[in-house]
């Protein structure tokens, strides 16, 4: 039945109602029979390719995002807390775009905690990424969240005695952490 269903595009009423086929492939990609699987992925993909862009946005990339994101988030936090700074550096560095992909709910529940620990790392470097990052983070999670759960983590920053960096300080001096608390 998995492989038939990617030919029913016709009986269906055509291209216009193939989106009627995604659901049932769906459930079917999640029987236990690895074959079974293996040929509900193959009609989805034949579905997808015949199907027109606006309807491939609104109904196929919806079905295989919440897998993506479920498969994403693990290796992203694994990679916040990688011993290599310069790999928790990189990550810090493309979390806007991170952010678009898994949503400002699941950054706020999963990856906050990562961020907060990465604010007293014991590099300063990673320390200055995640405060240049604060202002974007502020702007969409909203002032109220950043005031309950950042606003004291910002001012401990302004105290760093262990980082004598000046970059670090003047970081927080010249305006990123007030552009983030409005």
């Amino acid at each position: 039945m998995a492989e038939e269903l990617g030919v029913f595009i016709p009986f269906v009423g055509g291209v216009d109602y193939g989106h009627v086929l995604l659901q049932p492939l769906e459930t079917l990609c999640t029987v236990e029979e690895t074959c079974v699987r293996d040929k509900a992925v193959e009609s989805l993909c034949r579905i997808g390719s015949q199907m027109r862009e606006t309807d491939l946005v609104e109904w196929f990339i919806p079905l295989v995002k919440d897998a993506t994101i479920e498969q994403l988030l693990p290796i992203f936090l694994s990679l916040l807390k990688d011993e290599f700074p310069d790999v928790r550096l990189n990550i810090i560095s493309k979390l806007d775009q991170v952010n678009q992909v898994i949503g400002i709910d699941l950054l706020s529940q999963s990856l906050l905690p990562a961020i907060v620990e990465l604010a007293e790392d014991r590099h300063w470097r990673v320390r200055l990424a995640i405060i240049e990052y604060i202002p974007l983070l502020a702007s969409q999670l909203g002032v109220g969240f950043f005031d309950d759960k950042l606003g004291a983590l910002c001012m401990q920053w302004l105290q760093d005695m262990v980082c004598s960096n000046y970059r670090l300080r003047s970081s927080c001096e010249s305006g990123y952490l007030l552009s983030a608390l409005g």
